[in-house]
């Protein structure tokens, strides 16, 4: 499965995800880097599983609807910052499976997540 790690995620999510055994790619490292919201979001969906997002405005089910061959995570966790983003993730990967997030938005937060 293959993993987009948006702008604003920390490098430590992609080492960590990388651990894991999962082939992920942070758009830093590619030619989507400084693309808008919206263009990125049409562009990583022809290529992409997953999205991964601290973006708030990703979780928006109007404006950026998953389909069913993509789907967003976004981590909502104050402060943003790499090894609470990692805990968070952590405990939503021992509930559930990558492969339940495509097509569908899933807000993880520290000790908790929501479909959508």
């Amino acid at each position: 499965m293959k993993i987009l790690l948006d702008e604003c995620v920390p490098m430590v999510i992609h080492e960590y995800l990388h651990k894991k055994g999962y082939e992920v790619v942070h758009v830093k490292n590619t030619m989507l880097a400084g693309l808008s919201n919206s263009v990125l979001y049409k562009k990583a969906q022809g290529e992409f599983k997953l999205f991964i997002t601290t973006d708030r405005h990703f979780a928006h089910p109007e404006k950026f609807k998953p389909n069913e061959n993509f789907g967003v995570i976004y981590l909502r966790v104050a402060p943003t910052i790499g090894p609470l983003l990692v805990q968070a993730l952590e405990n939503f990967l021992t509930q559930a499976d990558l492969k339940m997030v495509v097509g569908k938005v899933v807000i993880v937060r520290r000790n908790d997540h929501t479909f959508r």
